[in-house]
């Protein structure tokens, strides 16, 4: 068996698949509350309360650059450098290891906000897309 590079959960964004580090990775929130805040812009969906803390919404897919926002979904909760963000996803899914030898480096040309993404590895046929860790930090 491959020696693993960590531990990652699948979410949905469009029709992109993405990974986050399960050591940031606090809580799936289904079907969740958020209040919209007006004259937000940009990737921010809003605040949820979370474990009696108002926490910013980012719509996943506007954050890496998707061009339309989610219609709906679940919010998966992120605590990174002490900060919570919860992330709307349209599809929470399995949790799995990511074998060392399936990892892919993305090409900047590919992903213009590289930043955000470096790597990739193939799962059940699909592409899934490795979201950089601190670049989930948004408060």
């Amino acid at each position: 068996m491959d020696e693993a590079a960590g531990k990652v959960l699948i979410v949905r964004s469009g029709t992109e698949h993405y990974a986050l580090d399960m050591t940031t990775v606090q809580e799936a929130v289904y079907h969740p509350d958020i209040t919209v805040l007006p004259r937000t812009t940009g990737f921010i969906a809003g605040m949820c309360l979370w474990r009696g803390k108002q926490v910013p919404v980012a719509d996943l897919g506007l954050f890496l650059g998707k061009s339309l926002p989610a219609s709906s979904g679940d919010l998966v909760m992120t605590v990174v450098a002490g900060k919570e963000t919860g992330l709307l996803v349209e599809e929470i899914g399995p949790i799995v290891d990511i074998p060392f030898n399936s990892l892919i480096t993305v090409d900047k040309n590919f992903i213009p906000d590289q930043e955000k993404v470096l790597q990739a590895f193939e799962h059940q046929g699909e592409l899934v897309f490795i979201i950089e860790t601190k670049a989930l930090r948004l408060n």
